[in-house]
């Protein structure tokens, strides 16, 4: 699946934020301290729910919500605040709304976006599609037999 657009509102430094992208590779560039970052940690929060927590809610505002525009339209929306964490998934019409999903990120929405992680063995797995500033290229972090068990699925 393709992310065609992503829109950060009140996520670290981005207060109102939109980015669209091309098929292909991206490679986020520019100064420090101008977000980049923050983008991945975004992009992470509503695929994969992570970081947990609401530290990633930009100082002084009470509620955050990042938005992946698929390249099937297929909307995904991750919402915190106070007291309401959720994902919002719209189809055309057709609009669900999850919440309660503790540290599991819904089925609905792993198979709407189809970027999951890569499951390397029973109780490990790991993110190949996105990489984070010094983080090694696709798993050299990883030992060789791990990066065997992951290249094998």
């Amino acid at each position: 699946m393709i992310i065609k657009k992503i829109k950060l509102r009140n996520f670290q430094s981005h207060n109102d934020t939109e980015i669209l992208l091309s098929e292909g590779l991206t490679v986020i560039l520019g100064p420090t301290d101008n977000g980049k970052s923050a983008i991945i940690r975004a992009l992470k929060w509503v695929l994969y729910n992570e970081p947990r927590g609401s530290d990633f809610i930009t100082a002084g505002c009470k509620t955050c919500r990042v938005s992946l525009e698929m390249g099937d339209g297929t909307i995904i929306t991750r919402e915190r605040d106070g007291s309401r964490n959720r994902y919002v998934l719209q189809k055309g019409d057709c609009e669900q709304v999850f919440e309660g999903f503790g540290s599991n990120v819904p089925a609905e929405i792993i198979n709407a976006h189809g970027i999951p992680k890569i499951q390397i063995d029973t109780d490990k797995s790991t993110i190949v599609n996105l990489a984070e500033q010094l983080e090694p290229p696709f798993l050299l972090s990883e030992s060789g037999g791990n990066r065997a068990k992951a290249l094998g699925r």
